[in-house]
């Protein structure tokens, strides 16, 4: 069972809680239309906005191009990275990114203030803000117990604001926001705290993919407003509580030694009753995906190319249930990838099923030469690949 990619990202600097004040002047540009498309997962989720600017008049935008957004209290906790460019995600070529920093704190809406900014431009042609943000367990187990049977599913409890990232100046004239599943299996969709009934929410037959829409946006909302999806999560959630890294460097040798001890945690819904080895060789046997769907049994690692002497040991010693794969070529080369030599793969399986709630430490580490390690000639620092789990 191959996991998604789980990446270890730079949390963002947390700034002191600065007092903000709307601002009182009325920007040269105007936001027609923000999209938001929020991609769940099970340790991770991936929310982009795309801001649709129009600019007042035929003079362009004048100055610098500047919106301010806010991010909820609750919210803010679990982001770990936030990027922002110019343009569209899809939009090929080279990224520019913009500007983005924390200003302050709004008491009013229990949210941290943002500002994006962008360079001047004379033309008065829309212009198109994406920004970018990671998430850390967004979602919970629910139910947060799961018996070993056969027809067991886990599902998760998306709750999160759909106040996120809503500019602070002025209100958009479209607001559309899309909440994407790993599966179809969504047993309810809703949002809390409308008293108004001004938010409504679709979900077509067979989609994984929940549309929130706001009709009479005509002011910036002062209270939060809370989107929930319950949803099947299809594959085990997996969280990495620590990891060590120790990497051993002799010149003289031309070698480099790297080993990475870590301990996993299954985050999803807890065993409920005692485990049965016998019903897990079962379903196993009968191939019983839907019980299976939550229980961790296998990892992937992807390695730096020509590595050698890989090894897999836990707290108990060596751990004979994996296999290397040395130097996958990819599989397609474009002329922009002519120095990706490709790279290794470790697969490794636990000494036992990982359920919900427990957790596995292990370690695993490799020799390489240091020159096939990239590195800047510049810099004594060397930048290593780092052991991403898939």
């Amino acid at each position: 069972m191959l996991l998604p990619l789980l990446s270890l990202f730079l949390p963002l600097a947390w700034a002191a809680q600065v007092p903000f004040s709307r601002p009182s002047h009325v920007p040269t540009h105007g936001i027609s239309s923000i999209s938001r498309v929020l991609e769940l997962g099970g340790a991770l989720a991936k929310d982009t906005f795309v801001y649709t600017l129009s600019a007042d008049g035929e003079g362009g935008y004048g100055g610098e191009v500047e919106i301010f957004v806010g991010i909820a209290e609750e919210e803010r906790e679990r982001l770990t990275w936030a990027e922002a460019w110019e343009g569209r995600e899809k939009e090929r070529g080279v990224r520019k990114l913009a500007g983005i920093r924390e200003v302050g704190f709004e008491e009013e809406s229990r949210s941290y203030i943002y500002a994006i900014s962008l360079p001047s431009s004379s033309t008065s042609t829309p212009r198109h803000i994406t920004l970018s943000l990671l998430h850390t367990r967004p979602s919970v187990p629910h139910p947060p117990t799961l018996p070993q049977t056969a027809d067991s599913s886990q599902f998760m409890l998306w709750t999160g604001s759909l106040n996120l990232g809503l500019p602070v100046h002025s209100p958009p004239a479209e607001l559309s926001i899309k909440v994407k599943t790993p599966t179809p299996r969504i047993r309810q969709h809703s949002v809390t705290n409308d008293d108004e009934k001004r938010w409504t929410s679709k979900l077509p037959t067979g989609s994984n993919t929940v549309s929130f829409s706001l009709r009479d946006l005509d002011d910036l909302p002062t209270k939060q407003w809370i989107g929930r999806v319950h949803y099947e999560a299809s594959e085990p959630v997996i969280v990495f509580r620590d990891l060590e890294r120790i990497v051993q460097v002799s010149h003289w040798g031309n070698s480099l030694g790297v080993s990475e001890a870590m301990t996993l945690v299954n985050a999803g819904p807890k065993l409920e009753g005692h485990f049965s080895r016998l019903a897990h060789q079962s379903a196993l046997f009968l191939k019983r995906t839907t019980s299976l769907s939550h229980v961790l049994t296998s990892l992937s690692f992807v390695l730096p190319p020509s590595i050698k002497n890989p090894y897999y040991i836990d707290t108990v010693g060596n751990v004979s249930t994996s296999n290397f794969v040395p130097s996958i070529k990819p599989a397609i080369n474009f002329p922009s990838m002519k120095d990706n030599k490709g790279y290794s793969r470790l697969d490794i399986f636990p000494r036992y099923p990982v359920l919900g709630g427990w957790n596995y430490s292990f370690e695993i580490g490799y020799d390489a030469t240091s020159r096939s390690t990239p590195h800047s000639p510049l810099k004594v620092s060397r930048r290593m690949r780092s052991a991403a789990p898939t």
